[in-house]
């Protein structure tokens, strides 16, 4: 009889309860191929100590079954044999936020299922190649390119463990993606008007979580997973405090809240925590919404062009440095990474002056004034 009370996680077949000692565990309660499975302990089991960890061992554990094998016997589950999934859990807890989510979905989707259990020294050349010909056939160049992102630190470490001698995705030729074209090479319509259009067709949607984040996006210009990975306690007094754990740069920054967001906001829950993520909605739901938005809108586009949310930047930063006449300041509202100069290294931008340039902004996509 169980001596414990379990409580469910937000993970699909993921319970956590508490030890005798007061540790936290992660349960497993799932059924397979028809077939009931007793209550797992994976905290003991694997050493998941998140719900997200055990799930993703879930997943390991019905490939296992599924290949005949017993996962719950420890001599076929032998830290002895370093299979990719286990480099993978080490590589990714040194990740947090949105890029600890992104590589871990792209790992699970494209990598895990061919490469997963297999002995890292038994990996070559051939079967990455295939996951290229395959799950990443029909793919741009940049997200083929992000296979040699995960499966590069993971190789080098193994090198460094002395378990293998050669890279194997050394020998993979990655084709460079070809670069975005310039704004003006996209768009018919004026600056202006597409920021004025975006902001006209956010307004009117109906879901109130996508509203906000497309109004950060737009009128800020913060990058998708820094919005996303946003919490309560990080706004105060109408600024944000972004932590460095999401920020790309790996730096703190803090940046204006425009009011229409934040009147949104506090309605998105009624009873949250600070320590709570404001937005629950996933990456490619805010991508594909965004990019359908933009594509209804009135906004006049050369043929075969479109808008990406990622853009929102590239409109700050186009109508802001010819307004200002001050890039590095302009470069300093987006957070972009300081690329070694030394006015990048040096040169420091108060938040008052900052804000001056957000609120100039928002006056021009709302409408009320328009830009040189």
């Amino acid at each position: 009889m169980r001596k414990y009370i379990l409580k469910k996680t937000t993970k699909p077949c993921i319970y956590e309860t508490y030890s005798i000692d007061k540790q936290k565990m992660f349960i497993a309660k799932f059924s397979y191929q028809g077939k009931q499975y007793p209550e797992k302990n994976f905290t003991k089991l694997f050493g998941c100590v998140t719900a997200t960890q055990a799930l993703l061992k879930l997943h390991e554990v019905k490939i296992l079954i599924s290949s005949g094998k017993n996962p719950f016997i420890k001599n076929q589950y032998s830290s002895e044999k370093r299979t990719l999934d286990i480099y993978f859990d080490k590589h990714i807890q040194r990740n947090e936020g949105k890029t600890k989510y992104s590589l871990t979905m792209y790992y699970k989707k494209h990598i895990q299922p061919s490469l997963g259990y297999k002995d890292v020294k038994n990996i070559t050349p051939d079967d990455i190649q295939k996951i290229l010909d395959t799950s990443l056939k029909d793919r741009a160049d940049k997200t083929k390119k992000d296979l040699k992102l995960i499966l590069n630190p993971i190789f080098r470490r193994a090198i460094k463990d002395r378990y293998i001698k050669d890279n194997p995705i050394e020998e993979i030729k990655f084709k460079r993606p070809k670069p975005k074209r310039e704004l003006d090479f996209r768009i018919v319509s004026s600056l202006n008007f597409t920021v004025q259009e975006i902001y006209r067709q956010i307004l009117q949607l109906e879901d109130e979580e996508l509203k906000a984040i497309y109004l950060i996006g737009l009128m800020t210009g913060r990058r998708r997973g820094e919005i996303l990975g946003l919490k309560y306690q990080d706004i105060r007094d109408n600024k944000v405090y972004v932590p460095e754990s999401i920020t790309k740069t790996s730096t703190v920054d803090i940046f204006p809240m425009p009011f229409e967001a934040q009147e949104i906001i506090p309605f998105l829950s009624s009873n949250y925590k600070g320590e709570d993520k404001i937005f629950s909605a996933n990456e490619a739901r805010v991508t594909r919404t965004f990019t359908k938005l933009v594509q209804d809108s009135a906004i006049e586009f050369t043929k075969d062009s479109k808008l990406t949310f990622h853009d929102t930047r590239h409109l700050f930063q186009s109508i802001m440095i010819p307004e200002t006449n001050n890039p590095p300041l302009v470069d300093r509202c987006l957070s972009h990474k300081k690329d070694g100069s030394m006015m990048s290294v040096y040169l420091s931008f108060s938040y008052k002056k900052r804000k001056e340039v957000f609120e100039e902004y928002w006056e021009i996509i709302r409408g009320n004034k328009a830009s040189k």
